[in-house]
Parts: structure tokens; C-alpha cells; sequence
């Protein structure tokens, strides 16, 4: 798939090596330092899950290159065609009550930031939420710390639903997320018993 300036392909395997050296830069995770991979091994498991959502559902997370060279602006260097600058799409949510959802996400390396492609991997990913289940809705979930990520998906069209700490009172998988603030984004409104079920994902 090809956007203005970018080739999506769905993530796979081949594509560990670019995608640890984005998901274990520092940079990449200003917002939430304690995301960052330490391990390959880690970044594995990220991208064997999405194969299996691309196997099962026919979506997933894309690998996001660059379809021709990028030049640079003041103070930043030229990106080549064909690097791989980040991870993102919308990927299905196929478990209990959120299931029948899509989660809107991408994570992009630090030297191809400032450029709006958020904005245009957002807007690609609308496009195909709505080409395969448009019924589904498509949810963003942000830190309340990255403003920039919330503007972005204000600037395509999803609305803030809720903004908190996760439950108090949750086991979560990722303990160092309690106490966070975090804020859920919508492409329509949702109803509680659904917002109440995406309120408790981690």
C-alpha cells in the first residue's frame, strides 16, 4: 500500500533488526521510558503478534518505509528511500468486550519526527479501518504526557472519550503504567459498557 510518501506492508519478521534499533532508541519512548525494549527478543514477540493478527483478521501493524529519498531540513539529516522509519496501522482487538475494535497506534524513529508522517500513517489507517470493518470502531490510546500524538488524532478526527489513571485497583501486566494518566481517543462516541472495557487495557 502506498500513501503520498510512504510504502505499508504488513510487519514481519524480516523486519526485526530496523525495528529494534527504533524500539530500543531512548528517544522513542520520551513519553514512556520504561516501553523501551532491551531485548531483540522483546521486539520478537511484538512482531509475532501482529503476524498472527495479519494470518487471522487481515490486518495488522505495518512496517512504514520511505517510498523516495527525504531531504533534509535545517539541523536534521536526508532519509533514504526504502528506510524503515517506523511501525503503525490499526490492529485488530479481538478479546472479550473490546473485541470487534481497532486500536490506532504507530511508533516512529526519532529522525523522521517533525515531518507529519503520524498524520499520514493516520490517515492511511482510517482509510483501511474503514475499506475492511467499517462498523468497527478505531480507538487511539495516548499518554496524557505526548500532546503531539493527542493532536494528531484530533487532527483526523477522533474525539476524546475519556482521560484518567488506570484503576487503582488493577493487576496490570505493565505495573509502571499505574498511577499514569492516559487518555482514549474515538472516531465515534462510544457506549459505557464498551468505554468501561477499553478503560481497563494495558
Amino acid at each position: 500500500m502506498l500513501t503520498e510518501r510512504l510504502q505499508l506492508s504488513p510487519l514481519t519478521l524480516d523486519d526485526l533488526d530496523e525495528v529494534y534499533a527504533i524500539y530500543s532508541d531512548p528517544r522513542t519512548w520520551a513519553h514512556l521510558p520504561q516501553g523501551r525494549h532491551e531485548s531483540p527478543d522483546t521486539t520478537r514477540a511484538m512482531i509475532e503478534t501482529t503476524e498472527r493478527k495479519w494470518q487471522d483478521h487481515q490486518a495488522g501493524y505495518w512496517a512504514i518505509r520511505l517510498a523516495a529519498p527525504l531531504a533534509g531540513t535545517a539541523g536534521t539529516a536526508g532519509l533514504a528511500a526504502g528506510r524503515l522509519i517506523g511501525t503503525g496501522g490499526v490492529t485488530p482487538l479481538d478479546t472479550g468486550a473490546v473485541a470487534g475494535t481497532w486500536n490506532l497506534g504507530y511508533r516512529l524513529d526519532p529522525a523522521s519526527w517533525g515531518r507529519g508522517f503520524a498524520t499520514e500513517i493516520a490517515i492511511a489507517a482510517l482509510g483501511f479501518a474503514a475499506r475492511s470493518q467499517p462498523d468497527h470502531p478505531v480507538l487511539g490510546r495516548v499518554m496524557d504526557n505526548n500532546p503531539a500524538s493527542s493532536a494528531v488524532l484530533t487532527k483526523v478526527g477522533l474525539s476524546l472519550q475519556w482521560r484518567g489513571e488506570f484503576d487503582a485497583g488493577a493487576v496490570l501486566e505493565n505495573p509502571w503504567l499505574q498511577g499514569l494518566e492516559h487518555c482514549i481517543y474515538a472516531d465515534r462516541p462510544l457506549d459505557a459498557p464498551l468505554l468501561d472495557a477499553v478503560i481497563k487495557l494495558h
